[in-house]
Parts: structure tokens; C-alpha cells; sequence
């Protein structure tokens, strides 16, 4: 009777541990929670797109594969015609295989997307202080854009000088620049554009500039991008160029 019951017991306990096993496999790992500490990979940083929206930026820019980062964001990604999520390896230069925008972040876990046009100008244009929170920068030699989250300290040991007027204007090593993402700041190096298979990288004034797509088609051959430079104008414009081109892209999310 004794060994009847003990294995009756046994057996009793492999079946709980066995639904309790199976249990922790059906159930779902969160997303995006407030205390999961992938909520923004970078940094603390948010950063208003409308009155009502918030959004983290992507690691970095979206690597030549299309469905994952680079490594940091002191690396350049690929160059994508524009909305090329469904075929991220075009060059084509034919505005025709582009006319369908398709989200690269649909390619990547975690509700990544790209931003509006009205968006990227919230951000630069209409955000408290926003005029304040962007400036041309070197970090650790490598040109590019730096954005401020809304709610900004100044890292000890670190400076910031708003405004486009030179690239050596703001400069930071690599530990210096580790404080400001630590913080929230966003880098978006300077990488020019590509045509077909041809990388641009100095435009038509000599100096080197960064590209980024937007999610908003202009006309059937066109789409707004960001656009940056190092000048005295002390502006972000958001141009439009032929959907073919190759640009680099920066994925943000919402934040819930």
C-alpha cells in the first residue's frame, strides 16, 4: 500500500510541475511595458510628435538587412528607397517600384515605425523649447544631428550649443557622448544618400549632409525626408526627393 501511495504522490507531482512548466512556456513575454527595461534601449529619452504622443528612438539606424540595428549609433545603416520594407535590397532607381510605402518596422519585433512628416516637425519646430534641442555635432570624429528628449539635464562634463552652425561646434569623445545618451540625446550621423549603386556623399555645396525617410509621399514620384547640413540658417528642412533614392532611416516607437 505504501509503494502504491508513493508512486500515486509521485506521479501526482510530475503532473504539477509539468502544467506549471507548460503554463510559463504559453505565456506571452510583455512588450513595451513601462518597466521592462527594453522600453527605450537608449536612454531615457521621449520626445513629442504631437500634443498628445510621445516616441523612443531606435538603438540605431536600420541596418543593410532592413529587419534589424546597427550596433550603436555611432554606425551608419543601409540605404533604402523609400517605404521599401517589403523589399529592402532594391536600388532601382525607377520611382515605379516605390509607390507603396511599406514600414521597415513591421520587419522588427516591438512596434518600431517610421515618423510623419507633421512629426519630424513637432519635434524641430513646435515642441516646447524645440529650437533649442537640436544641434550640428562631432562625436568621436564622426559628423551628425543631435536631438534633446523633452526633459533635458546636462550631463556633468558635457556642453551643448543649439543650432546648425558648425560640426565642430559640439564635440564629444566617447565617453563624453555615453553621458548624453546615457541622458536621452539622439545621434543622426551625417551619411549622404544613394543613387542606384552609387553612395553621395558631399552635395552640391561641398559639404557632406544627412538623409532620412519620412513616412509622408509628396506627389507619385516623391517623398518628404529630413535633411541636415552644418549652416548659418539655423534650419532643419524637410525637402522632398524622388522615391528611388537611398536613404538612411530611424525607426522610433510610441511609447505606451
Amino acid at each position: 500500500m505504501k509503494s502504491i501511495t508513493h508512486r500515486c504522490l509521485s506521479a501526482l507531482m510530475i503532473l504539477l510541475l509539468s502544467s506549471v512548466l507548460l503554463c510559463c512556456e504559453k505565456e506571452p513575454k510583455p512588450q513595451n511595458d513601462d518597466d521592462n527595461e527594453e522600453e527605450n534601449p537608449i536612454g531615457i529619452g521621449l520626445f513629442s510628435v504631437s500634443d498628445s504622443l510621445q516616441v523612443t528612438f531606435a538603438p540605431g539606424n536600420l541596418a543593410e538587412d532592413g529587419c534589424s540595428f546597427v550596433q550603436d549609433q555611432l554606425h551608419l545603416g543601409g540605404y533604402f528607397g523609400w517605404g521599401s520594407g517589403n523589399h529592402p535590397d532594391n536600388t532601382s532607381i525607377d520611382y515605379r517600384d516605390y509607390l507603396e510605402f511599406h514600414d521597415w518596422g513591421d520587419n522588427i519585433e516591438g512596434g518600431w515605425r517610421t515618423m510623419s512628416l507633421d512629426e519630424w516637425k513637432y519635434i524641430v519646430f513646435n515642441r516646447e523649447q524645440a529650437q533649442e534641442k537640436y544641434a550640428a555635432a562631432t562625436v568621436k570624429g564622426k559628423i551628425g544631428l543631435v536631438l534633446l528628449p523633452d526633459n533635458w539635464t546636462l550631463p556633468e562634463g558635457c556642453q551643448f550649443w543649439p543650432g546648425l552652425y558648425g560640426w565642430e561646434r559640439n564635440q564629444y569623445s566617447l565617453e563624453q557622448w555615453q553621458l548624453m545618451e546615457s541622458a536621452g540625446a539622439v545621434f543622426l550621423l551625417a551619411g549622404g544618400y544613394r543613387w542606384g549603386t552609387e553612395i553621395v556623399s558631399i552635395d552640391r555645396w561641398g559639404l557632406t549632409h544627412g538623409n532620412y525617410w519620412l513616412s509622408t509621399q509628396y506627389d507619385e514620384n516623391d517623398a518628404y525626408y529630413l535633411y541636415f547640413i552644418a549652416n548659418l540658417e539655423n534650419q532643419l528642412p524637410t525637402p522632398i526627393t524622388n522615391l528611388a533614392a537611398g536613404m538612411q532611416v530611424r525607426l522610433v516607437r510610441d511609447k505606451k
